[in-house]
């Protein structure tokens, strides 16, 4: 066809993948091709994006429409064979969706930022003057201006004998939700981005305004660094709400208040109905490196060394430290947890998602075994990947001296009603998973039945 596209696509996690399907989906026409690191994690993503599947678990319905879509026209490719990339035309669109790690050292950082810089030089080997690159990661404010777009700069000059040297470049950052609306946090959610001229701009408005196709949908800023900025900030605001409940639960423990009620009250003020929950604090890549960005933009990238960004830094440490309240919580009621049997029901860091990157879930399991001395057992009912001491369990033989549940829909309500929940000692809710009616019945079946937020027990 002669105005088919070709899209590239870098880095097929989770984001990339949603990128690739819907955009494969929405642009049935056009060829995407989709690339991923060559060891066995990369080589699993491809594999299953070849036999037509999403290479994540999810449990958003939409998604099977967009997958079978996209096995039905053929039009997405996945490989980790950077070469092909020569074989073809120069590309239409580049799409970088890579995770920029962040270190605490400076050394490592400047590693792992040339590392990044280096498989982004791979995607962008053959642009042209007509290519539009968007990169949509997150990534420290200004990192685009100092790495990526005079390395773009410099492969358009090579590649045009010195015709060109100023790219099409825009940053435009994803809000995508894994889980159930994964679909629809990428189709239906608004997108921030900035280009570095007109032509770019006119390029990213055509590309996704057939994708995201409803009224408002593309917000612009008018620059790359501020929508840098917009993502991190974004991020950072999320992790210092949900930080900032962990001293009014420690208070409310103390004095043996209803936090929940409280907060359900606050809520019903429209200025503050986004006031977070009791939990185990933040999980997954973003929010627990995010805030890091900006100190480090600031402090790297533009040399003013003596900014603290203590809300956002802190932010990080406090939601680490979220756990904490957890186990003094369940070594109150076990007195002493050492040989302890423990069940966590539930390891993802997000209800609906696979994902077990940075999962508080875990790393309370983790605790509790290195620390505590306890005898840690898992349970999550929709994450299907091996595991050490997950999914062991005989529900109606085992005994547990504690079950925490962790995670919303990581088991069947069959469970609730087996012999190891009406035998154990403590059953502790950390992340408001039961409805009124259930909350009823495990207090009825359990005299130690505890709701992290609610103290009056």
């Amino acid at each position: 066809m002669k105005n088919k596209k070709l899209i590239l696509i870098q880095g097929l996690g989770v984001i990339g993948s949603i990128n690739a399907f819907c955009i494969a989906h929405k642009n049935y026409n056009d060829q995407v091709i989709g690339f991923e690191a060559n060891d066995k994690i990369g080589d699993e993503i491809i594999n299953k994006i070849k036999k037509g599947k999403f290479p994540f678990k999810s449990k958003d319905k939409k998604l099977r429409l967009v997958v079978n879509s996209v096995k039905k026209n053929k039009n997405l490719i996945a490989t980790n064979n950077y070469e092909i990339i020569k074989q073809n035309k120069s590309p239409d669109i580049v799409i970088c969706c890579l995770a920029l790690k962040y270190f605490s050292t400076k050394k490592k950082q400047m590693v792992e930022n040339s590392k990044f810089i280096k498989n982004f030089s791979q995607i962008i080997q053959n642009i042209n003057h007509k290519t539009l690159i968007i990169v949509q990661t997150s990534l420290p404010p200004g990192f685009s201006k100092k790495y990526l777009i005079p390395m773009a700069s410099k492969t358009l000059k090579k590649n045009t004998k010195g015709k060109f040297d100023v790219p099409l470049y825009s940053y435009s950052y994803e809000r995508v939700t894994p889980g159930h609306r994964i679909v629809d946090s990428f189709l239906k959610m608004q997108r921030v981005f900035a280009c570095n001229n007109i032509k770019s701009k006119k390029l990213f408005k055509s590309f996704f305004s057939k994708i995201l196709n409803f009224n408002n949908s593309l917000l612009e800023l008018d620059d790359i660094t501020e929508c840098e900025t917009c993502k991190i900030l974004e991020n950072s605001y999320r992790a210092t709400n949900i930080a900032f409940l962990n001293e009014w639960m420690d208070y409310s423990k103390k004095l043996k208040l209803n936090l929940n009620k409280i907060l359900e009250f606050i809520r019903l003020r429209p200025t503050h109905s986004n006031i977070r929950y009791p939990g185990l604090g933040v999980g997954g890549f973003c929010l627990t490196k995010d805030p890091m960005f900006g100190k480090y933009s600031m402090n790297e990238i533009f040399k003013f060394k003596y900014d603290k960004f203590n809300f956002s830094t802190n932010s990080i440490i406090i939601n680490r430290n979220m756990i904490n309240h957890t186990i003094e919580i369940i070594n109150d009621e076990l007195i002493n947890l050492k040989k302890k049997r423990i069940l966590l029901v539930g390891i993802t860091y997000l209800d609906g998602s696979d994902d077990i990157r940075k999962s508080p879930s875990l790393e309370l399991g983790r605790i509790l075994k290195t620390k505590f001395g306890s005898d840690v057992v898992y349970y999550d009912n929709f994450y299907s990947k091996k595991l050490q001491n997950l999914n062991k369990i005989n529900f109606e033989k085992d005994y547990f001296d504690a079950v925490i549940f962790c995670v919303k829909g990581s088991f069947q309500n069959n469970v609730l009603k087996s012999k190891v929940i009406k035998k154990t000692k403590l059953i502790l809710d950390t992340n408001q998973i039961f409805d009124k009616k259930i909350t009823n019945y495990l207090k009825k079946l359990n005299k130690k039945f505890i709701i992290l937020g609610d103290y009056k027990y």
